[in-house]
């Protein structure tokens, strides 16, 4: 089946930025990544290649996902701070170059930060509260 053929700049085009946390060569680490699909059929396919691999899958979960105007430059944004800690596995996979073996603090730090750059969160007063529309934090 032939790959669909984009109308407009994947850059112009929503999507979602996900962060995987997983049990993976003795280490908890994390997988920073961006797809225009879902964040469960993306791990689905990382977790695939992945028992290619190593032939286990190993212990995974989602554990945040925002939909983005721009993506790719929020999913790049966060790579570039996050450099001095990616870990390099021993097997190559599609995606590989996007772990790292960070404090969930730092990650989780990073990851708003650069969400709210392109994707600010929205507030609205609701019997006196303030409600964030931001989900997954």
């Amino acid at each position: 089946m032939a790959r669909k053929k984009w109308k407009e700049p994947k850059h112009k085009l929503n999507g979602t930025v996900y962060v995987l946390r997983m049990e993976l060569e003795s280490r908890i680490v994390f997988k920073v990544g961006a797809t225009s699909r879902s964040a469960k059929i993306r791990c689905q396919e990382i977790l695939g290649e992945i028992y290619d691999c190593y032939g286990y899958f190993p212990k995974t979960t989602i554990v945040k996902q925002q939909t983005c105007k721009n993506y790719y430059k929020v999913e790049a944004a966060i790579h570039a701070r996050l450099k001095s800690k990616q870990y390099r596995l021993k097997a190559e996979f599609s995606g590989s170059s996007e772990i790292f073996e960070v404090g969930i603090g730092e990650l989780e730090h990073v990851y708003i930060d650069e969400i709210n750059k392109d994707y600010p969160v929205q507030t609205k007063a609701t019997n006196k509260q303030q409600i964030t529309a931001y989900n997954g934090l």
